[in-house]
């Protein structure tokens, strides 16, 4: 038996593992068939890999491993005169380091962003509605391309002077960065960012083009724009006859009421307002200075920005105030006291070049306050931070800096180290509890400010992204990226056993990190729960994820969680997980973690959006009841604790509810289709046969009316995601297998449907764009309907010599 890789033709993981194998002479088979989406969940895959996830690798001798970047850097050990993973310690860090920035800077949201077009994260919406905190996904998707473009810029600076990442040859981080890149470069890498980043093109066209691995990458195909959330195409239908034109003078014509450009109408733009600070009187304070000496100075001492402040400010055209949030009994965790005066800053945008603001979390969890100093333009408070629709839940003193108290006050507030009533300024694990555990000592710089000494240049200067944790070890290496920092503190431990005790060990606690990494730590709700019971049921019959002693996966995973159980993970979802809390506190409990960690602070619903509390007035004083029958009171017009009284929408019963019962049970067959291979005897087809009610269900193949506006294959098959989520609704009525044939640029979408009912628009009319589809009912009968319907459910479909490439299913 030879070592075996389950992935897909088009999955950018997979293409590093089969890459790192041929670079390093190692032979590596697919399985002799393997259907994503059905083989991955059959008892015998999940037996061999728990998670359900590609890529897999079984190894000849039956060692098993699952998630890409573990397997990958498994690959390249079991060849280590290749130099995939450096020449030593330090270097496979640095490969570490930019593996790892790309991974969590540039792929992550190469992947969001084309889930967020696709409407496979949640339904796009245009930027129309402007109200703080109504969510905009356009602001979001932009979030995502704009630290995107960061990331890519430390890297494309680094390539600058070298023709790879790390050292004078090929490693693992070459391959890994150029795949993703690749991979980016049909999603968000357009052809603007290529020209600004001409060395990370080189170095993508270095790699691929290598003769060992061009076969495996093939030519990149990059896109001119980034992708853009597209409607579903409407019907197209033939425009009316426009009546004959009276003389008048030319205007530009009416779009017609099927007109469907992307133009809009004329609508005048709304007056722009001018805001009264700018007709203040011409100030010598320059703000924006001295943001700058903020940024680039030590706050307090002699050329301290500080320094520079008392000599510049003008107390005529500025003035400086305290700020104190009114209710400081409502702060629970430190952190998310943190986040409050974020979200302030956020509802303060619009004054930004009016205002400067340092402002802290002060105490500890249930034991906070939130306090700062406003430097501001003007006199008074409330016309720059009356922008804000929750200014009046903080309260704002003018500060006189002749007075001793008001001046001690705004300088700790800029130094972060003021301290009220015994509260101290918080805000300070992983590297520090690996080092604490492998008995590496790490010291903490004696003054960072975090958002203000990252940003300096001699910070910038060690670490180019300036991004923290950030290693500087005594003999002057440094280092970036939480993981490559914990696995080298790690190594320098060997008899610590952080890294197990041989290759595999090493893998799999790799394995284990890159799980908790990119499923829990770097994921929504629904599937970092599904990856938390894989964990769990890990740990079910062991202390430790790998071998008999604490490695850096049980480190690395504890930290991960003690954060979800304070955020997402509730006492009712930390039932179905005791292994996972018990092992999170055995490793926090550890006597050299301990420091490290703090204590785990469980919460017992899932952290929800609270929208900033209003202003609490006096309520009214109510009027003599009228002696009547005894109700329920109203709430009074001050009262914000009780929604009033709404009667629930009825529930609208579906009518193929009421359809007559059928001995065909929809439930039963997508299990058969998913346990079983679909033709040949004990097949899924054979039962289906046996069972089908052609009385109560009806068979469909459904067509893509558009085809000709396809483009990537990829993309392609999202298009029949994206039509499946819409779908949602209908799925106890139905059952879809569908596929993209072809290649790029000159494909179709086609499939089969099983449904309720022998119409299929009430079931499929739940989706918006249900009409971009043809609907045509098959008669298996019929010797041509019946191989269409096989073929589509077997993923082996030809039609016009295009063959199936991806597929689909909803179930």
């Amino acid at each position: 038996m030879s070592n075996t890789l389950w992935t897909t033709p088009y999955q950018s993981s997979g293409k590093i593992i089969k890459a790192v194998a041929a670079l390093g002479g190692v032979p590596i088979e697919n399985p002799t068939a393997y259907e994503h989406y059905v083989d991955n969940k059959k008892p015998e895959f999940l037996s061999k890999f728990p998670h359900g996830k590609i890529p897999a690798f079984e190894e000849a001798d039956g060692f098993k491993l699952f998630e890409g970047t573990a397997i990958a850097r498994y690959v390249a050990g079991l060849a280590p005169n290749a130099g995939l993973l450096g020449k030593d310690r330090k270097e496979a860090a640095l490969i570490d380091q930019w593996m790892h920035l790309m991974e969590s800077e540039v792929d992550v949201y190469t992947s969001l962003s084309y889930q967020i077009v696709n409407g496979g994260i949640t339904p796009y919406n245009k930027p129309l509605d402007r109200r703080p905190n109504v969510e905009n996904r356009v602001q979001i998707h932009n979030t995502f391309l704009e630290r995107q473009k960061r990331a890519l810029k430390t890297l494309n600076d680094h390539l600058a002077s070298r023709t790879f990442f790390v050292g004078e040859r090929i490693t693992l981080a070459d391959v890994y960065i150029a795949s993703q890149l690749r991979r980016a470069a049909t999603v968000t890498f357009d052809a603007a960012s290529r020209a600004e980043f001409s060395h990370l093109i080189r170095h993508l066209e270095t790699i691929v083009n290598q003769p060992q691995l061009k076969d495996i990458f093939e030519p990149v195909e990059f896109i001119e724009k980034p992708l853009q959330y597209v409607p579903p195409a409407k019907e197209k239908k033939e425009p009316k006859p426009a009546a004959a034109p009276a003389p008048k003078a030319e205007k530009k014509p009416k779009a017609t009421e099927n007109d469907d450009d992307d133009e809009e109408l004329d609508v005048p733009a709304a007056p722009k307002v001018k805001n009264p600070l700018d007709d203040l009187p011409k100030s010598t304070f320059n703000l924006e200075d001295w943001k700058r000496q903020y940024s680039n100075n030590d706050t307090r001492g002699a050329g301290g920005s500080l320094e520079w402040f008392y000599k510049n400010f003008d107390a005529a055209g500025f003035s400086v105030w305290r700020f104190d949030f009114k209710y400081n009994e409502e702060l629970t965790l430190t952190f998310m006291s943190a986040n409050q005066i974020t979200g302030f800053y956020n509802r303060l945008e619009a004054s930004r070049k009016y205002l400067f603001a340092s402002a802290g979390v002060l105490g500890e969890s249930n034991n906070s306050v939130i306090s700062g100093a406003l430097i501001l333009r003007g006199l008074e408070a409330q016309p720059v931070v009356d922008v804000a629709p929750d200014w009046e839940s903080y309260a704002y003193k003018k500060l006189d800096l002749s007075n001793t108290e008001d001046k001690a006050f705004f300088e700790a507030a800029l130094a972060w180290d003021l301290e009220i009533d015994g509260k101290k300024w918080v805000d300070g694990k992983l590297a520090r509890a690996t080092a604490a555990y492998a008995g590496v000592p790490v010291e903490l710089p004696a003054v960072y400010q975090h958002f203000v000494d990252n940003k300096k240049p001699e910070f910038l200067a060690k670490f180019p992204h300036g991004k923290i944790p950030a290693l500087e070890r005594s003999n002057g290496f440094k280092l970036f990226e939480s993981v490559a920092i914990a696995r080298y503190l790690a190594g320098l431990a060997p008899n610590s056993g952080l890294l197990g005790s041989s290759l595999e060990d090493s893998a799999l606690v790799d394995q284990w990190i890159h799980l908790t990494d990119s499923e829990i730590h770097n994921h929504f709700t629904e599937r970092q729960t599904r990856a938390l019971k894989t964990l769990d049921v890990h740990l079910a019959s062991r202390t430790f994820f790998v071998g008999e002693r604490i490695t850096l996966a049980d480190i690395f995973v504890a930290g991960v969680v003690q954060r979800a159980v304070a955020i997402t993970v509730d006492a009712a979802t930390r039932a179905e997980l005791p292994h996972l809390i018990r092992h999170l506190e055995t490793i926090v409990n550890q006597p050299l973690l301990r420091d490290s960690f703090g204590p785990i602070e469980y919460i017992e619903k899932a952290v929800q959006y609270v929208p900033p509390p209003k202003e609490k007035k006096e309520a009214k004083p109510a009027p003599a009841a009228v002696p009547k029958a005894e109700k329920k009171p109203k709430a009074i017009e001050n009262d914000e604790e009780e929604e009033p009284d709404v009667p629930a929408a009825p529930k609208v019963k579906n009518p193929l509810d009421d359809l007559p019962k059928s001995t065909f049970n929809l439930e039963d067959w997508k299990r058969q289709y998913s346990n079983n291979d679909t033709r040949g005897a004990g097949g899924s087809l054979e039962w289906f046969y046996k069972n089908f009610d052609a009385s109560g269900f009806s068979i469909w193949r459904f067509d893509f009316k558009y085809n000709e506006e396809l483009t990537l294959t990829f993309m392609s098959a999202n298009q029949i995601t994206g039509f499946y989520n819409r779908l949602e609704a209908s799925r106890k009525y139905l059952f879809a297998s569908a596929g993209v044939l072809g290649e790029p640029n000159n494909s179709i979408i086609t499939g089969t449907l099983i449904l309720r009912g022998l119409e299929a628009q009430p079931v499929v009319d739940v989706a918006p764009d249900w009409e971009s589809y043809t609907y045509k009912k098959l008669d298996l009968l019929n010797e041509k309907d019946k191989a269409f319907f096989e073929a589509a459910l077997a993923w082996d479909l030809e039609i016009d010599g295009k063959k199936w490439v991806d597929g689909k299913l909803f179930k």
